[in-house]
């Protein structure tokens, strides 16, 4: 056999309270390590010798949870312990040890302190990483730290987690019932047991157990100086009395559970009146309520206890404050001591999310200024998503502004490792926020421009912002309250929101958990509500420096602006604000001409980039200005399509020959040119690559239409040379139905209009409306038609005939075309021209009384129920349209305004000279390929922001204050119970119990097979 399999010898205990199995685990390690080091009584109490019991316990019966188990003598070097459990049952060192003893007897607690008792213990353990010791059997206070571990484990959502065995056993009840009352059983929730052994028997041998738990966790304290005890009592004897003092004796703290009557409950009456104060007759009172023991040595040790009154903390149940249970009791005891260290003690707050404590006892004006807070914000409270503590320490004034890009590069590779999409851990941080770079700009499209890319460090460490960042990071990997926080103390408040709302929608696009989406919707949603409340009141301040916010390109944001983001976002309560009007209207009949040079680039909505120039100095170039205006673009544009519309209209109507005459080619030239315009709209959007650009194209829905007519035109144009005797028809026919296409693109100019405007809105969603209609029509129609026809015309082979009879006929009697000669055919009548042989006339019908009756139901159902149905549709999308028809208007007007402000100022066909104009400029950019820098433009943005952030913290305050003030937050206040959700298994760990009372009750009717 090979010495580094482990070798596992297994043997079944029988008549126990567990169908239990014992296992030896021996491999090269611990085969060396425990019998050298552990030793154990020999039989008639003979001197130590090596133990031979150590492995693992299975308790069978479904009990899926496997402890480890050693056997050691009392008086066993407390360093061999620390190294069995360290360096061979491979535990971490804990950041807290909770000791909790007590009642070593069954005893009964109140219902609703057994479940604070639970629930606290395990929140503590979890948020801390601790350990739990306690005495390890199913009995007093131990079966209830067992049930604590049970219910956390039963409340686990990771299936790779040990799940817990039943609630409840039957065979519980015959233990409780065992007429030898000295034994008992180990608690099967446990995951680590000590089974310390002194020789004796029966009573005698409770608490023999206590003297070397006590060293192994002062042991566990000096290899490791931050870990911190604290001792929590329940219930307990005489003997619990002496663990108390002892342990306070140690300078440990101590935690009484008041209510739970026996030692903890005389303490806790004792200490409320004092030392000095304890007379005889007081103390045999406390006695005699509590039902405790009097002997002269308790009450010396109750006078000793309490002298030390400042390592004691009591917890008492309070129904009406839930947020002070007993896990801040524990918190409050382990960090009451005046020689802690304040910032570990608030590491450990954080740790244990407690940042009400953190504020009633650690946290004061200035404090930030005294320790190493930051690190603990970018660390225990991002990392760990502790959103509450992440607003405390941002109200108590911590510093972001000097965060290294690193750190947040460590939140975007923690959160990336979670969701399984992360490189290396090795990558460089441009490497990484690169990839941050590509996500936003799959978010916001090819037009995003991220700072992070390779080989432009300079550009990102000069607009690194860690406010900016650490909020991006939370909205894209949703933690959505955190995003909150951060953003009431960033800088350009505004667009942040705006950003904010774009990301949220586009990631809620994607989400497949409803819960989720709606979620980011909702956040979106307030967002939204945040950046047009700060636009109104920066509108209301200054105008000029409002609109120049409205459209700053924004470096960190992708150097993309508000008005772009907010458009693409859907945004329409943003889009619809009188600010964003205003700055549209001025677009709209101004153009370029401003008084003021920074807001002479009016038509840099798309775009995000700023230009400045100076006043206009001659009359010539005011009239240059002016003919540039979107709004003399529009209708010049308008006039000439009209002109356009009006040549083609000739040449369908009478100038069209199988030779094509001059006007006819005046409008091919004419249509060319157009496609051309087209194809530089599609060049000209926005940023990026092609497939962004087009992707951007064709978010306009009227574009499919002048893409769909220009390939009809042109396919007729080529079908009339073909020489076909029915080809030019077929040209006349294409070009027909093109001509049809194009004067309906010209519905568009209504958008202008405030009136006409919202009714094109109508008519898109009706016509959706028409669609989802239609889909139930056709079940109605195909029922009826197939059935018809078969009626009619049976066994009927022309495929055509029977295409008429099931589409044709049923669609034109909605209208009131009824067919009634072919559904009501009589021979005799001869209403009906027709033959049933093969001499070129229809075929007759077969005569019907069915055909009549299907016939009416079809028309009751098609004519009455179905359009009266189309009918109401169309009255919800009007009334809904109606009600929000001026904000819709506004949204739609926004896109009508960008497309003719990036329009060429002249129309088709004279839009030619402008493409050999921007062909020279292209020219003449490439040749110098120079980036100009504007410093005053820089300076100008940065006032811009201060004066945006002094608002938006105006605002803010007075959204705090308000909030403050209402009943819901004060109810809040009260409310803060709830633990986490579990993400780890809590350990009961070292847990110490007497080997000699163990055994008798496993092995009463047989010898123990481990005792040599």
């Amino acid at each position: 056999m090979s010495t580094t399999c482990p070798i596992r010898r297994s043997r079944r205990v029988g008549n126990s309270f567990y169908d239990m199995t014992m296992t030896d685990i021996q491999n090269n390690d611990t085969e060396k390590f425990i019998p050298r080091n552990i030793k154990m009584k020999g039989q008639k109490n003979e001197k130590n010798v090596e133990t031979n019991a150590y492995g693992e316990i299975d308790f069978g019966r479904g009990k899926t949870i496997i402890a480890k188990y050693v056997r050691a003598a009392h008086d066993t070097d407390e360093q061999d312990l620390y190294d069995l459990l360290n360096k061979h049952w491979k535990l971490n060192p804990p950041n807290l040890i909770i000791s909790v003893t007590g009642g070593a007897k069954n005893f009964a607690l109140r219902t609703r302190l057994k479940e604070v008792f639970r629930k606290s213990l395990i929140k503590a353990a979890e948020n801390t990483g601790a350990w739990i010791t306690s005495g390890g059997t199913h009995v007093g206070v131990m079966k209830h730290v067992g049930k604590a571990v049970k219910s956390y484990a039963t409340i686990q959502q990771d299936k790779k987690r040990i799940q817990p065995p039943k609630v409840y056993d039957p065979d519980m009840a015959k233990l409780n019932q065992n007429e030898n009352k000295q034994f008992t059983t180990l608690d099967y929730n446990h995951s680590h047991f000590i089974l310390v052994d002194d020789g004796s028997t029966g009573e005698s041998s409770y608490g023999t157990e206590i003297k070397l738990r006590a060293k192994l966790e002062k042991k566990i304290k000096k290899e490791n100086p931050n870990v911190r005890i604290v001792c929590v009592v329940v219930q307990g004897g005489p003997g619990t009395l002496k663990t108390v003092n002892s342990t306070i004796k140690k300078d440990i703290p101590v935690v009484l559970v008041s209510g739970s009557r026996g030692c903890a409950d005389v303490l806790a009456s004792a200490l409320k009146k004092g030392s000095d104060n304890l007379e005889e007759g007081y103390i045999e009172q406390i006695f005699e309520e509590f039902n405790y023991d009097r002997t002269d040595s308790c009450i010396e040790l109750l006078k000793d206890c309490i002298s030390k009154r400042e390592l004691i903390t009591v917890f008492e149940l309070d129904p009406n404050d839930t947020s002070k249970d007993l896990d801040f009791a524990i918190l409050d005891a382990v960090l009451r001591k005046k020689e802690n260290d304040v910032n570990k003690n608030l590491d450990l707050a954080v740790a244990w999310n407690r940042s009400d404590y953190a504020k009633s006892h650690i946290l004061y004006d200035g404090f930030i200024k005294k320790g190493i807070i930051t690190e603990i914000f970018m660390g225990s409270v991002l990392l760990n998503d502790k959103h509450e503590f992440c607003k405390v320490l941002l109200d108590y004034g911590v510093n972001l502004k000097h965060v290294e890009i690193k750190k947040i590069v460590d939140l975007y590779k923690k959160d990336l490792e979670s969701s399984g999409a992360s490189g290396p851990q090795s990558r460089n941080y441009m490497s990484v926020m690169s990839d941050v770079g590509k996500r936003m700009a799959g978010l916001f499209g090819t037009s995003y421009a991220s700072m992070y890319q390779e080989g432009n460090a300079e550009s990102a460490e000069k607009y690194f912002d860690p406010y900016m960042e650490i909020f991006r990071w939370a909205l894209l990997f949703n933690h959505r309250e955190i995003a909150k926080y951060i953003w009431e103390y960033m800088h350009e408040s505004m667009a942040a929101a705006v950003m904010a709302t774009k990301i949220l929608k586009a990631l809620a696009s994607t989400e497949s958990n409803h819960e989720v989406k709606n979620q980011m919707l909702a956040d979106a949603d307030e967002y939204e509500r945040h950046a047009v409340i700060i636009l109104g009141k920066l509108f209301a301040d200054n105008k000029s420096q409002a609109i120049d916010l409205l459209k700053t390109s924004l470096p960190r944001w992708g150097r993309l602006n508000c008005l772009h983001v907010a458009f693409e976002a859907k945004d329409k309560a943003f889009i619809s604000h009188p600010a964003v009007q205003f700055y549209l209207d001025q677009i709209w009949s101004e153009g370029l001409m401003k008084e003021n040079g920074r807001n002479r680039d009016a038509c840099s909505t798309e775009s995000g980039n700023s230009q400045s120039g100076g006043s206009s100095d001659n009359l010539c170039k005011q009239i240059v200005e002016f003919r540039i205006t979107p709004a003399m673009t529009f209708w010049s544009n308008i006039a000439f399509y009209l002109l356009y519309l009006t040549l083609f209209s000739a040449v369908i109507l009478s100038s069209y020959d199988v030779t094509p005459s001059t006007l006819e080619i005046v409008v091919v030239v004419w249509a060319t040119i157009m496609m051309f315009d087209e194809i530089r709209e599609v060049i000209g959007t926005g940023a990026g690559n092609f497939t962004g650009k087009d992707q951007h194209y064709f978010k306009n829905q009227w574009n499919y239409a002048d893409i769909l007519s220009f390939l009809l035109f042109y396919i007729g144009f080529i079908t009339r040379w073909f020489g076909c005797s029915d080809c030019l028809y077929v040209a006349l026919t294409l070009y027909c139905i093109s001509f049809m296409i194009q004067c309906v693109r010209i519905i568009h100019i209504f958008a202008v209009n405030s009136t006409l405007g919202p009714k094109i809105i109508m008519v898109k969603k009706m016509i959706k409306d028409l669609l989802t209609f239609l889909f139930i029509l056709t079940v109605f129609l195909l029922a009826y038609g197939v059935a018809s026809q078969a009626l009619l015309y049976p066994n009927e082979t022309d495929v055509a005939q029977i295409i008429v009879g099931i589409i044709y006929k049923p669609y034109w009697q909605i209208y009131g075309e009824l067919f009634l000669d072919e559904i009501n055919y009589n021979p005799n009548l001869g209403s009906l021209t027709c033959n049933n042989t093969d001499n070129g006339l229809p075929r007759c019908p077969h005569e019907s009384v069915v055909v009549p009756i299907l016939s009416a139901v079809y028309l009751f159902f098609a004519n009455i129920l179905l359009l009266n149905l189309l009918i109401a549709m169309f009255s919800y999308t009007f009334d809904k349209v109606q009600s929000q028809g001026k904000e819709v208007w506004m949204f739609q007007r926004y896109s009508l305004i960008v497309d003719y402000c990036n329009r060429p100022p002249l129309p088709p066909p004279l839009v030619i000279f402008c493409f050999i104009y921007y062909a020279c400029q292209y020219l003449k950019w490439y040749c110098k390929k120079k980036e100009q820098e504007d410093g005053a433009n820089e300076e100008y943005g940065e006032q811009l922001r201060e004066w945006e952030h002094w608002l938006a913290e105006k605002y803010i305050r007075e959204t705090r204050k308000t909030a403050d003030s209402t009943i819901d937050k004060k109810i809040e206040k009260l409310s803060d119970s709830q633990i986490k959700k579990p993400n780890e298994q809590i350990r009961c760990v070292t847990v110490i119990f007497d080997y000699r009372h163990l055994t008798a009750c496993f092995w009463k009717n047989s010898k123990p097979p481990l005792i040599s």
